[in-house]
């Protein structure tokens, strides 16, 4: 179940992460459980393509993608990347909840 925020955004939110570079993209968390708050932001699971974004070029392409969504869903939204997960237990709470928007 995903909140009707991102769903109706869902094209637009694609288009920003192909700009990005993301290769794999996910909701979890309340967008995705029927707990999603007028004051809820907006949790994301993400990869990128590393072979395409320049080492220096990274921070500038993670926080312009960051405030591009944000400026589009008029909310806080909470970038996580993929490779950077290891509680196994929040690991399991994201995989429980997760939601694909690309792959």
């Amino acid at each position: 179940m995903l909140t009707s925020l991102i769903e109706h955004n869902l094209e637009p939110i694609r288009q920003i992460a192909a700009r990005h570079h993301v290769s794999k993209l996910y909701a979890f968390g309340s967008a995705c459980t029927g707990h999603f708050k007028q004051d809820s932001d907006i949790d994301l699971l993400l990869s990128f393509d590393r072979e395409k974004i320049k080492i220096e070029d990274y921070a500038d392409n993670y926080f312009e993608l960051a405030e591009e969504l944000e400026t589009l869903l008029g909310r806080p939204v909470e970038l996580v990347e993929e490779v950077t997960l290891q509680n196994p237990y929040f690991i399991r709470s994201v995989n429980r909840t997760k939601i694909s928007i690309l792959e």
